[in-house]
């Protein structure tokens, strides 16, 4: 399963790199100098330290975040499902980091992300915010105090969580993005992420006596 999890993890760091056109080449190649990339120079992970992180052909040095994306998906797999969490919360964790990833190198959210949130709650979807998210946030959006797919991926979270937790998730969002506030635009996804990610850690605990507000 953890194969399958490296390489799912390389296919988003594909889509990330690629972003917003995802499929405009059906094969792997170096940003470089655009070679196609064999599939033994493809292999997740192996391939990296194998090639010494550079372009077999230009010697181009590979991204890091490459690795450190199939590594880290490889940890939290692990991580989540040795705490007995759905897989769910897995997938969701990766439509997290790649809003971030792709808001913090392009300033956008990719539609692919919350609409895959989105699906992801089938199980239970929790409608009784949404409304108010798409609107509330459509009016700061017109004022340019947020941007719109910050508000779209807000929304596809409280399909998820209800009242209490989605509010303390935002609360901790703002927190976050504040102590990091610099002169200009704050890319607000990645505090998005982690704040949710921690929020979905707490809500699976039945501990009552610890964290009674997330269990209403």
């Amino acid at each position: 399963m953890v194969i399958f999890i490296v390489i799912y993890a390389s296919f988003i760091q594909c889509l990330i790199d690629r972003y917003p056109n995802y499929f405009i080449n059906k094969y792997s190649f170096c940003f470089s100098c655009n070679q196609k990339l064999k599939i033994y120079d493809n292999i997740p992970i192996i391939s990296y330290f194998l090639l010494k992180g550079r372009c077999r052909n230009c010697k181009t040095k590979i991204s890091k975040l490459i690795i450190f994306t199939e590594i880290l998906f490889s940890v939290m797999y692990v991580f989540i499902t040795y705490l007995k969490y759905d897989i769910t919360l897995f997938f969701i964790f990766s439509m997290l980091y790649m809003a971030a990833v792709v808001d913090i190198k392009t300033g956008e959210i990719p539609d692919l992300s919350w609409i895959i949130i989105s699906i992801l709650s089938f199980q239970n979807p929790k409608f009784e915010l949404i409304i108010y998210i798409l609107i509330i946030g459509g009016i700061l959006s017109f004022f340019k105090l947020i941007g719109f797919g910050d508000i779209k991926l807000l929304a596809s979270l409280s399909l998820h969580l209800n009242f209490y937790n989605f509010i303390l998730g935002l609360f901790l969002s703002c927190i976050l993005a504040l102590s990091k506030a610099k002169k200009g635009t704050i890319k607000f996804a990645p505090y998005i992420g982690i704040s949710y990610f921690i929020i979905f850690l707490l809500q699976g605990f039945q501990n009552k006596m610890y964290f009674p507000f997330l269990n209403h």
